[in-house]
């Protein structure tokens, strides 16, 4: 049995949304890392325009949370930016071409340091990279073509081992730095 799954993936690929439409189908649960940090960060960093936080302190948050949910057989679903560094048994990392990422983070209100930078790391594949160095079974999905509905029922797919899911989205299938150089 599947312990936890984390839904990962640069800010604005669709993760809270993506995991909501999944947790809507019924057995699954969201966990947002971003409300677990709220008590743990530590100092920010004007430089990075973020805060430092300590994984460890958001691990040990959240295996409180994983016993309770999966006593009430419910999956948990960890979401953020960060999931994947959290201990999960399996990771889907959520992908998008830089072009709408970046039109996605503007309309967020986003800094134009942090819009470049976030844009960049996509292109480059660092979530995917990060998650690829764990423990966990990892998966990819673009999210700037399909309906989140769509995307939703893929993840749950994958965890089910439906098909040919787990081939058809195993990682680094996706290549985003052609896209980076024409947004340079």
């Amino acid at each position: 049995m599947i312990r936890a799954i984390a839904i990962t993936g640069t800010p604005g690929t669709g993760k809270s949304t993506i995991a909501e439409l999944i947790a809507s189908k019924g057995g699954f649960v969201p966990i947002e890392v971003s409300e677990l940090v709220d008590g743990i960060r530590e100092r920010y960093d004007p430089v990075q325009d973020t805060f430092e936080i300590d994984i460890d302190s958001i691990r040990a948050a959240l295996e409180v949370l994983l016993d309770d949910y999966r006593s009430h057989d419910r999956v948990p679903i960890v979401v953020g930016h960060l999931s994947h560094l959290l201990g999960p048994d399996l990771t889907v990392v959520l992908r998008c071409d830089p072009g709408v990422l970046r039109e996605r983070l503007v309309a967020r209100s986003y800094s134009a340091a942090k819009v470049q930078e976030n844009v960049e790391a996509e292109a480059i594949g660092t979530i995917i990279a990060e998650a690829m160095g764990t423990k966990a079974e990892v998966f990819e999905i673009e999210t700037h073509e399909d309906d989140p509905d769509l995307t939703a029922q893929t993840v749950i797919g994958i965890v089910r081992g439906e098909g040919d899911l787990r081939e058809r989205y195993s990682p680094r299938r996706i290549d985003y730095l052609e896209s980076l150089a024409r947004e340079l």
